[in-house]
């Protein structure tokens, strides 16, 4: 949302922020976090996928949230950083 390298019209980080919290705010999503079954899946995750990048362990960590939560669709400007067979993902471009 604020990369201009990733989207057309970047949004300031105080707007960002405002964005964020009218979608926490609302009863549209539901917010997930990291719970017991998390680091399960975490290191299932890493030891059957190669991380190349040390940064990459962030979206590994994202996807074991996602599925410890039963979350299984991904929308991203980022596809080719979840590859993944667990999780469908869904290209915002």
């Amino acid at each position: 949302m604020i990369n201009p390298r990733k989207v057309v019209r970047p949004l300031s980080q105080d707007r960002a922020v405002r964005e964020m919290n009218k979608y926490k705010n609302s009863e549209v999503f539901d917010l997930i976090y990291p719970n017991r079954a998390t680091m399960l899946h975490f290191g299932e995750l890493l030891t059957k996928y190669q991380v190349r990048n040390p940064r990459q362990v962030f979206d590994v960590f994202l996807v074991a949230t996602m599925l410890s939560s039963q979350v299984t669709k991904l929308l991203t400007l980022n596809v080719a950083d979840f590859k993944f067979e667990e999780v469908e993902v869904i290209s915002l471009k």
